[in-house]
């Protein structure tokens, strides 16, 4: 009878080392690829979205409101893209646009932080929109001219990969050990976001940020 050759202990061990090296290496890499793949679309979903605002304004000579303080709370929500942008005209498809990076994604669903996040500086810190709120407004908030120099008109905000919207002066430390700071923009507003930045890292903090005054957020990131 011939004789019948197994694999030794050692053998299987050095196999499944092998295994276990390729797969620390191949996963980080995977996910990476994921989250990168993620920014690019919250990044080209922006983009649509900006050309559908615009497009808004060009034909009613006013950005879309942007449901803060809503008095009318069956059709808006609090800074989500509104459904006039979809309905009667088809500026975009449909105003839900999905912030992959959001509290749904860790099983934290909230109404506020489902989605990409649209802001109307008239509509939040001025009184344009007076008669489309709850509070109806009679002066312009402290923050108004601050946002009108830094972002513009209008802003979209996703959390970015951290998944927390952040780091800003007033974050938790508990988010962001490493301690949190303004950014610095020209009006000197003391608590925006810091933009993601993804030469610092695919995984780094910040936001992932579009204004109407810049692709990249703010008016000196550019």
């Amino acid at each position: 009878m011939p004789k019948t050759r197994a694999f030794t202990l050692i053998e299987l061990l050095i196999v499944v080392a092998i295994i276990a090296i390729l797969a620390a290496i191949a996963v980080p890499n995977f996910l990476e690829a994921q989250t990168r793949s993620r920014v690019s679309r919250t990044q080209a979903d922006m983009r649509s979205a900006a050309t559908a605002i615009e497009a808004y304004q060009i034909d009613h000579n006013a950005y879309p409101f942007d449901g803060f303080n809503r008095a009318d709370t069956a059709r808006y929500n609090y800074w989500y893209l509104p459904i006039d942008i979809s309905t009667p005209i088809a500026y975009l498809t449909t105003a839900n646009l999905t912030d992959p990076f959001r509290d749904h994604r860790r099983g934290e669903g909230h109404w506020q932080f489902d989605n990409v996040r649209y802001r109307n500086t008239e509509a939040t810190w001025g009184t344009a929109f007076a008669p489309f709120r709850s509070d109806n407004p009679t002066s312009p908030s402290t923050y108004h001219g601050h946002m009108l120099q830094d972002t513009g008109r209008w802003s979209l905000v996703s959390v970015g990969p951290d998944g927390y919207y952040g780091p800003s002066a007033s974050s938790s430390t508990n988010l962001y050990p490493g301690g949190a700071e303004s950014w610095p923009t020209p009006s000197g507003y003391p608590d925006h976001p810091q933009p993601y930045d993804p030469t610092n890292g695919t995984m780094s903090w910040g936001v992932i940020i579009r204004s109407q005054l810049s692709p990249t957020g703010y008016v000196n990131t550019n």
